[in-house]
């Protein structure tokens, strides 16, 4: 019989750069598409 691996995985996701969709006097930066577009993906297994 063949021992299984009991490792793990984990992923995090992250946004990089400001988190911020609302800006002063509650501009909606998301509409006027001034909000980060970049993603971070990264992993480790244990």
């Amino acid at each position: 019989m063949e021992n299984e691996s009991q490792s793990r995985i984990y992923f995090y996701f992250d946004e990089s750069g400001d988190p911020n969709i609302l800006g002063h006097h509650g501009i909606n930066l998301l509409r006027e598409g001034k909000v980060s577009k970049t993603f971070s993906v990264g992993f480790h297994e244990r």
